[in-house]
C-alpha cells in the first residue's frame, strides 16, 4: 500500500538531491571520480531502500519468509530490504550479538536452543497456535541460527 508512495518519493525527491550533491562534490573538487562527466549515470546509480514497517503479525510473517526462502522465491537480502534494512548490517549485528553474549559468558546458540525447546514443548508460549505453526517456527529458528536448510 505504501510502496508506490515511497518509490515516488525516492524518484522525485531523494534521487535528484543525491545526484545534485554528487555533482557539487565533483565540481568543488571534494570528490574525484574518473570520467565522471562522461559517465554520470554510472556514478549516480544506487539502491535506495525506503524505511521498513513493523510487522503486524511477526509469527506469520516469519513463517511466510521462511517458506519464500525455501521455495526460492525471495532471497534473505530481498526480505531484509523490504523491512528497510541492509542485509550485511543484519548479519553484522547478529555476529556482534553472538560475540557480545559469548564475552559475557552466555552461549548465544544455546539461548536460541532454549527458545526451540520452549516452542517444541509449548508452541503457544511463543504465539504458535498449532503444531504446523510450531514446525514452521522451528524451521525459521534453524535458518537464523545457521541450520541452513531448515530441516529438523
Amino acid at each position: 500500500m505504501l510502496k508506490p508512495h515511497s518509490l515516488r518519493h525516492i524518484l522525485h525527491y531523494k534521487k535528484p538531491i543525491v545526484e545534485d550533491i554528487i555533482d557539487y562534490a565533483v565540481l568543488t573538487g571534494k570528490l574525484e571520480l574518473k570520467n565522471y562527466w562522461q559517465n554520470k549515470k554510472h556514478y549516480q546509480r544506487g539502491v535506495y531502500t525506503p524505511p521498513g514497517m513493523e510487522s503486524i503479525d511477526p509469527l506469520r510473517e516469519g513463517m511466510a519468509a521462511v517458506n519464500l526462502i525455501k521455495a526460492g522465491l525471495k532471497s534473505p537480502q530481498e526480505l531484509a530490504a523490504a523491512r528497510g534494512r541492509d542485509f550485511e548490517e543484519v548479519i553484522n549485528e547478529i555476529a556482534e550479538a553472538k560475540a557480545y553474549a559469548n564475552s559475557k559468558g552466555l552461549d548465544y546458540d544455546a539461548m536460541l536452543g532454549m527458545a526451540k525447546v520452549q516452542l517444541q514443548t509449548s508452541p503457544s508460549a511463543l504465539g504458535a497456535s498449532d503444531t504446523e505453526q510450531a514446525k514452521d517456527m522451528l524451521d525459521l529458528m534453524s535458518i537464523i541460527d545457521g541450520g541452513g536448510n531448515g530441516k529438523r
